[in-house]
């Protein structure tokens, strides 16, 4: 069971990472609103555009809906998932290109 939750989250902060920061999404909502945001070096656009950067947040929202829906993980498995999902994204952001 555990394999399954890590690749279905890891896929999911993949789909999210990649449709927040690529993506013009319908109606061309997600590129308004990176294009919304205040720019500059370390600001919240370069974060948005940057898969890498938002890919850390998207595995947080994913770990939180998975605690959410009723998978109990203590702080030291919740921080390795968040890392894992993260970083198991990042490997099908680089292998699809």
């Amino acid at each position: 069971m555990q394999w399954f939750v890590l690749v279905l989250g890891s896929l999911a902060t993949f789909r999210l990472s990649h449709l927040i920061t690529k993506e013009r999404g319908p109606l061309a909502i997600f590129e308004r609103f990176r294009n919304a945001l205040p720019g500059g070096r370390g600001s919240a656009r370069e974060w948005v555009n940057c898969i890498w950067c938002f890919s850390l947040t998207a595995s947080a929202l994913v770990c939180f809906v998975l605690w959410a829906g009723g998978l109990r993980l203590d702080w030291t498995y919740w921080i390795l998932h968040w890392l894992s999902f993260s970083s198991i994204s990042l490997l099908v952001n680089k292998a699809c290109k």
